[in-house]
């Protein structure tokens, strides 16, 4: 599905609220949201904060009560997505929203806004990973963990509103870093991204290899050559291009370099959401870069 969200921007702001979510998975498909958290910045100062439980149609697991801290007896008496959504829009407002990786949450909200009310979720927003990638080069990785440990903020839970502080300040440090470096964040530009239904096969198909037949996602920074050429091979050879994690991808490449622009938590919502394909019985592989082209090549 094409989202038609806000335009992403890199702007020192005053006035913005900060929005985080927790959720049962990384996929707005298959996941739910369990708890909205926000908190509203006028002149640079936090005013007002938002809070909001959401009961899922599912109980949650155990991996989720130890990422989040929410159990299902916490989620016992909240009120369903389609009576919190509503709040939680209104406190966002109009405002230019900024987070941490917050496509992912955007996400979320826009497709639970677009099937309760028909309407878009097209803020403006800011993403302070975006902008650690680009102040920051010299961290191995940008999780809002790492920034916390960088920027020696106070460790707090993996809870909503306790995300947004802490973005809040990541936001404002990574602006002081931006100037002191002379960072000039004008030449931002969001790439167009590449789908599998741009690749299309030449030449014809080997059977032989392993590949053949099979649906393949990739997910991370390729080492020996750009995505779309690794996605060309595939289509070349019989395979079949997928953009997404989903029952019928057999093969998951990743990258040898670094995660995907979608990380959370350390592994990309890809890698994860594979990962709990293959604990239900899914045949698919998780494989490397390496591996990968060790299979085309035969």
């Amino acid at each position: 599905m094409e989202r038609n969200k806000g335009t992403s921007i890199i702007e020192k702001l005053s006035d913005f609220t900060i929005i985080d979510l927790e959720t049962t998975g990384l996929d707005p498909k298959y996941d739910e949201i369990i708890e909205f958290g926000a908190i509203r910045v006028r002149d640079g100062i936090i005013v007002e904060t938002f809070q909001q439980f959401v009961k899922p149609q599912n109980p949650i697991d155990e991996f989720i009560t130890e990422l989040t801290g929410i159990t299902n007896d916490m989620l016992a008496d909240a009120p369903s997505v389609e009576k919190a959504l509503p709040y939680f829009i209104s406190f966002v407002g109009t405002d230019k929203v900024v987070g941490h990786n917050v496509n992912f949450d955007i996400n979320f909200v826009y497709d639970e806004l677009l099937e309760l009310t028909g309407k878009a979720f097209d803020n403006d927003y800011i993403d302070t990973l975006r902008m650690a990638r680009k102040v920051l080069k010299e961290l191995e990785h940008h999780r809002l963990s790492d920034l916390k440990a960088h920027y020696k903020i106070e460790a707090t839970s993996h809870r909503s509103v306790d995300d947004c502080i802490a973005t809040f300040e990541v936001y404002k440090l990574l602006w002081k870093d931006a100037e002191s470096k002379s960072i000039d964040f004008t030449t931002h530009r969001v790439r167009n991204r590449l789908k599998a239904s741009d690749i299309l096969a030449n030449g014809e198909p080997d059977e032989n290899n392993p590949i053949y037949g099979k649906t393949v996602v990739f997910t991370g920074t390729l080492e020996r050559m750009v995505r779309k050429d690794a996605m060309q091979i595939v289509a070349n050879i019989g395979g079949i291009n997928g953009d997404s994690v989903n029952k019928k991808t057999n093969i998951l490449v990743l990258g040898n370099g670094d995660y995907s622009c979608i990380l959370k938590d350390g592994k990309s919502s890809k890698h994860k959401k594979a990962e709990r394909l293959i604990s239900k019985g899914a045949d698919l592989q998780i494989i490397s870069e390496d591996v990968f082209f060790d299979m085309v090549e035969q």
